[in-house]
């Protein structure tokens, strides 16, 4: 009984465990989406704060060069200027003549010594008044450069401005420039995005010269302050994140120092602002995800609901295929069963049925003896003809029942073949004279592993068989070795079997050319009983046939241990039937010769064929192996030109001696020559261009060999890969002295540009047969 498997677990685990990752995966790739995408957004604007901040800083640069260079004009002028010469309408048209950047510049202002106001383009008033207090003249008079001051409200102008002075030798030069218009042009920069962002101009005390958007109060930033204050002492240039003291939120800050001035130009831009295109983005492709999430949830509930269908399938196709199954070898057993109680019966009523067909024989033997009359003696004849019948087929039928009763028992041992065959041969001549047919023995000494009396029967059936089915001529039972067997044949010239019923011979109640079932021509089981028989003894058998011209059986019996070196008479020549056309008949009879000739000497011509090529393969082994051992003693001894000397001088002689020592002729070839002597032949030629094409092929050169009779000779070659010795002489960077060696010894060489792995030629042997 076949049980149905343990109920496996289905795909509706690993199935769950997918949409579940499926339903995850969107999200999970979100997640990584949105902090890439931040990283990226936030690089992208501390890039543009960066631009931005360098291009403010170089428009503040060249401001205060323009202005810088106003007061080193303004100084020159007063160089040698008489005490008081010095007017506020030379000042004006100096301011008018050179003014750096229309609308930037607030004043020209000049004051002595004590911070009164010299000269001045702003207003007269001003003249005489003293600035002595203020930050810029205070800075100017301490330094000996020009001095950045800080940004303050004008008392006259009521503008806030910052300046730039620098102390002469008359006093101290002071330019003032409007905050307000450098904040428009950061306006102009900043442009639609004010609200977001902000750009200023400090100095390195951290006091604001300017800022868009302006405020009611400059900035003052402290060293304590984070940020700008923190870096400057260490970087012209950077970024940074700070909540500003303007308030509002967290701003990504870019800083730039201002040419050679103690001036830093910065940029801001809120983190809010730049995180509002990001969550755009981020929004959008979460979307995305939660649409595939979704889709995925709907194909994984389809995939869910189409495994438990299938798994519902699955299961009703087990119980269908166990039933089937059981149903199936139930009724195996039963027709077992039936089997063998029918052999059981067959030999049951055979052995039963003996008694009375003898106590019948007796009968028709006793009135055999009293019945006299032609008339009473003709039906008695057919009753005694009738009971033979009954006999044969009863013994025939024991026969075969015993053998599938399994009652028999083989008992193998070695049995000399001469006693049996003669034994059959003497046991069968009678026959054979009396139908006219000639029997002919073709025995061997050899002993073979069987048991000896199912051998004999299976011989007796095969001989009953050829002899039944031979109208005229001849049997011949022989045998033959195959390896390690003895095939036991059995030849007739009978009218042969057509090949499309060779496979029924040996079935049961079959024959050939008898449809009116003439019981003089056999019951059909003499083969059955063969196949039963040979089968029980494990040996193999056969029959080829020949329609019109006669059919051979055969046995495979394993030799005994004693008869492994034991030879054979030669196998029987072919029996077949004679035909009337003698011309015919001789090209017939060549033809059918030659067939099976060869037929029967294809194992010993493998065999030879295999033993030539091992032998072949052997010499080659030992000629590369002595010609390698040679090579590197050179290479060793003087290096690569003793290589070539040796390849010139030496394996020749080593080729001749293995060729004396060997009986074959031993060499070397290639397509590319060096040596004129080893140039191939037409089949040589052949095979080095298949080796080169399976080569390419991608077989291996160490695999390639060849091996086929040619003109009554056996011949063999074997690729010879290029190793990294061969390269010396046969790479493709050969040095020039080895070169030149080459070309006085080879003048036509070719045998160059090989690279590892490349084939460069092939041994080369061959043998007459």
């Amino acid at each position: 009984m076949v049980n149905i498997d343990p109920a496996r677990p289905g795909r509706g685990g690993s199935l769950k465990l997918l949409l579940v990752l499926g339903a995850v995966l969107p999200f999970a790739l979100l997640a990584l989406y949105a902090v890439q995408s931040h990283r990226a957004a936030m690089a992208a604007a501390a890039e543009e704060s960066g631009r931005r901040a360098a291009l403010v800083a170089e428009y503040t640069a060249r401001v205060l060069d323009g202005h810088g260079l106003l007061i080193d004009l303004v100084e020159q002028r007063l160089t040698g200027m008489a005490p008081g010469a010095l007017s506020s309408g030379v000042l004006d048209g100096l301011l008018n003549r050179h003014r750096p950047v229309q609308g930037l510049t607030v004043a020209l202002v000049v004051m002595n010594p004590a911070g009164l106001v010299v000269a001045n383009t702003l207003d007269p008033r001003l003249q005489g008044r003293d600035f002595g207090d203020r930050d810029y003249f205070i800075r100017a008079t301490g330094s000996t450069g020009t001095v950045v001051g800080k940004q303050v409200v004008g008392r006259v102008t009521n503008d806030s401005f910052f300046t730039l002075s620098r102390r002469y030798s008359g006093g101290v030069i002071v330019v003032a420039i409007y905050a307000r218009a450098f904040e428009e042009m950061f306006g102009a920069v900043v442009g639609a995005d004010s609200a977001t962002r902000a750009v200023g101009v400090f100095r390195e005390d951290g006091s604001q010269l300017a800022r868009h958007p302006s405020l009611a109060k400059p900035l003052r930033l402290t060293s304590d302050d984070p940020g700008l204050m923190q870096l400057i002492p260490q970087q012209a240039s950077g970024t940074y994140r700070i909540r500003p003291k303007t308030g509002g939120g967290e701003r990504l800050y870019a800083f730039q120092k201002v040419g050679l001035y103690p001036v830093w130009v910065t940029y801001g831009i809120e983190i809010a602002a730049i995180r509002a295109g990001w969550w755009k983005d981020v929004a959008g492709a979460g979307v995305l995800a939660l649409l595939s999430a979704l889709l995925l949830a709907v194909l994984g509930a389809r995939a869910l609901r189409s495994d438990r269908l299938a798994r519902v399938q699955e299961e009703r196709l087990k119980r269908l295929v166990a039933e089937r199954t059981n149903e199936a070898e139930r009724r195996a057993a039963e027709a077992e069963r039936a089997h063998r109680a029918k052999s059981l019966f067959l030999a049951a009523a055979s052995h039963d049925l003996r008694q009375p067909i003898q106590g019948l024989r007796l009968a028709l033997d006793v009135l055999d003896q009293n019945l006299t009359k032609p008339a009473h003696r003709r039906p008695l004849g057919l009753a005694t003809r009738a009971l033979e019948g009954v006999e044969d087929l009863l013994s025939a039928l024991l026969g075969i029942a015993v053998l599938e009763t399994g009652r028999v028992r083989v008992e193998a041992r070695p049995v000399a073949l001469p006693p049996l065959l003669d034994g059959l041969a003497g046991e069968f001549a009678g026959a054979a004279a009396a139908a006219g047919i000639r029997l002919r023995i073709k025995s061997c000494s050899a002993e073979v592993e069987t048991d000896p009396v199912l051998l004999a029967r299976v011989l007796r059936n095969l001989l009953v068989n050829a002899l039944r089915y031979t109208g005229q001529g001849r049997v011949v039972l022989g045998c033959r070795r195959v390896g390690t067997t003895i095939r036991i044949e059995v030849w007739d010239s009978g009218p042969g079997i057509p090949a499309d019923q060779l496979d029924s011979v040996f079935e049961d109640f079959v024959q050939l050319g008898n449809p009116e079932r003439d019981r003089t021509k056999g019951l059909g089981l003499g083969l059955s009983e063969v196949r039963r028989t040979a089968a029980l003894l494990n040996h193999a058998i056969g029959v080829r046939s020949w329609p019109g011209r006669g059919s051979v059986f055969w046995i495979v019996v394993p030799c005994a241990v004693s008869s492994l070196n034991t030879t054979c008479a030669p196998p029987p020549g072919p029996i077949l039937a004679p035909i009337n056309k003698p011309r015919e008949a001789m090209m017939k009879i060549s033809m059918v010769l030659t067939a099976i000739l060869a037929a029967l000497a294809v194992p010993a011509a493998a065999a030879d064929v295999e033993a030539l090529k091992q032998e072949a393969a052997g010499i080659v082994k030992e000629f590369g192996g002595a010609l390698k051992g040679e090579l590197e003693k050179g290479v060793q001894a003087g290096g690569p030109l003793e290589a070539i000397a040796v390849c010139n001088e030496k394996a020749p002689g080593i080729a001749k001696a293995h060729a004396a020592k060997s009986g074959w002729s031993v060499g070397r070839t290639s397509l590319k020559l060096r040596n004129p002597g080893n140039k191939p032949d037409a089949w040589e030629a052949k095979v080095l261009a298949d080796f080169d094409a399976r080569r390419a092929a991608g077989e291996s050169p160490d695999t390639l060999v060849a091996a086929a009779t040619v003109d009554g000779s056996f011949r063999f070659m074997k690729a010879i890969p290029t190793a990294e010795l061969c390269l010396n002489c046969h790479g493709r960077d050969v040095k020039p002295e080895v070169m030149a060696r080459i070309e006085k010894l080879y003048p036509a060489d070719l045998a160059r540009g090989y690279k590892p792995g490349d084939i460069r030629g092939a041994f080369t042997l061959a043998k007459k047969l």
